[in-house]
């Protein structure tokens, strides 16, 4: 059944705004550092790039903040500390069921706390679970793998803290819905969140409490591409009352951290960032540091016999076959020899053929005819990318990734080219019509560096990128992509 996606987003608005509770207390969460559910994101900003179909994560984020709600009097001087020393630990995780919709959860787990409460309720507990967050994205647009995408974010905030205690969590259930703008290239990305969070208004303490609105903005720089990331994150929230003119409501926010990955598909990120004025909200300083994991469900690797082949060979650890090796090598000579015993044919059948042409005397005719000048043939031209032996060993890739599904291939080829020095080895790297051209280069870069780590010197070795415009299979499935998700290798000896 085909579900319209504008009545689906409206109807989910609708719903969820009509959710919307009075409280006692204005609605303040106590735990304004939420990390994002996604992996693809900027702590607390969103992209507005969407994850690819099943695909999931997990996310602990450790933070601490001093003073996150404190009350001041008219004069700026605190009155009394709501919720004084935090720490928290934010578990968070998603699933992307289609590729244009996702969904994020997180549980704000408060692990200690001290101060003294809204009013005349008991100081809050020591430690509880706060206002649990559900976020689904709705991917909108998406040009040239997230250049630039646009998504339509609808967060809902249920008041899971306010059953353990009024200064646990908001008192309703909160709708934030946000509008995320994004560009990611290699090097750099960057993320533009604008969102409208609704509210009950309401009167504490001779200030006005009403709907906000706010921007959030990230900038990410890839200082070393999927190893080390540095990113920087502003934010600003006001009421509607008094747009950027209450000084008790109006929350700004700047912080920074650092995001190192590993192969494993986990990132550790480690940052902080200051509240700027003295908002109801707005904590002295955070420190955080998180640990998040990606993965993808249900990858299954390429459906050939070669790679079951690969599979059975890494799962019992098994070494390279030395006499298989040796049996490439010798089908490797004997077609270098063919190729040469060829063009050694077609060289003497053209010498024969011009000193045929030289033997032949002219005669002495009165009207001398324009001399035509015949080219000497030649055997016909080979694709200068395509020349040499190919080997049958092919490495393959995970989806919109540079990590090999298996690396005893090249380890074979690495053997091939230490055993025998006169040759030379061209890899071949491609994607499959999903994924970046870029994308293919960091493929041979990385093949290319297991066999320098194998003894291979890297003089010996060409890398030749060709994106997806040399598919092995034409399909749109998801086994046919992950056939052209390769690296192949000719072995030349010019």
């Amino acid at each position: 059944m085909k579900v319209d996606f504008k009545v689906a987003v409206t109807a989910l608005i609708l719903f969820f705004s009509s959710m919307v509770l009075f409280s006692e207390e204005p609605a303040i969460d106590p735990q304004r550092f939420k990390t994002s559910p996604f992996s693809n994101d900027y702590l607390t900003v969103y992209s507005g790039s969407g994850l690819d179909s099943a695909n999931w994560g997990l996310g602990f984020f450790f933070n601490y903040q001093p003073d996150p709600i404190s009350l001041f009097d008219s004069e700026g001087n605190k009155a009394k500390t709501v919720i004084g020393d935090q720490f928290t630990v934010d578990i968070s995780g998603f699933y992307s069921p289609l590729k244009w919709l996702d969904i994020g959860l997180v549980i704000p787990v408060v692990a200690y706390q001290d101060g003294a409460g809204w009013g005349n309720d008991k100081t809050p507990p020591s430690a509880g679970i706060g206002d649990m967050r559900l976020i689904p994205r709705f991917q909108l647009y998406n040009f040239s793998d997230g250049l630039f995408a646009v998504s339509l974010i609808t967060e809902v905030m249920a008041p899971t803290g306010r059953q353990i205690h009024k200064a646990m969590g908001k008192a309703n259930f909160s709708f934030r819905p946000a509008l995320a703008l994004s560009s990611d290239s290699q090097f750099f990305a960057a993320a533009v969140n604008f969102f409208y969070h609704l509210q009950e208004k309401q009167m504490f303490r001779e200030t006005p409490f009403d709907d906000e609105f706010g921007v959030k903005v990230a900038l990410a720089g890839k200082f070393i591409p999927g190893w080390l990331d540095v990113v920087g994150e502003f934010s600003a929230v006001t009421s509607i009352d008094k747009p950027f003119d209450n000084s008790a409501v109006d929350h700004i926010e700047a912080g920074g951290a650092f995001r190192i990955g590993t192969p494993v598909g986990m990132d550790i990120t480690a940052g902080a960032s200051a509240g700027i004025g003295s908002a109801l909200a707005s904590p002295k300083y955070r420190v955080f540091l998180g640990i998040s994991y990606s993965g993808r469900h249900g990858v299954k690797k390429v459906q050939t016999e070669e790679v079951d082949e690969r599979e059975e060979v890494e799962e019992a650890e098994e070494e390279i076959d030395i006499e298989e090796v040796e049996e490439i090598e010798a089908e490797i000579k004997d077609a270098i020899a063919d190729e040469i015993e060829a063009e050694i044919e077609a060289e003497m059948k053209a010498e024969m053929e011009d000193e045929e042409e030289d033997e032949i005397e002219e005669p002495a005719p009165e009207v001398k005819p324009e001399p035509v000048q015949k080219p000497a043939p030649r055997p016909a031209p080979k694709k200068a990318e395509k020349t040499g032996q190919r080997l049958q060993e092919v490495v393959y890739f995970f989806e919109n990734s540079a990590r090999l599904v298996n690396q005893i291939e090249v380890e074979k080829v690495a053997m091939i080219l230490t055993r025998n020095y006169t040759l030379r080895v061209r890899i071949e790297a491609h994607t499959d019509m999903s994924e970046p051209a870029r994308l293919a280069r960091a493929r041979g870069q990385a093949v290319e560096d297991i066999l320098v780590r194998n003894g291979v010197d890297q003089k010996r070795i060409t890398l030749v990128t060709f994106g997806s415009t040399e598919p092995v299979s034409t399909g749109d499935t998801e086994p046919d992509k992950r056939r052209n998700r390769r690296v192949e290798f000719f072995i030349v000896t010019d």
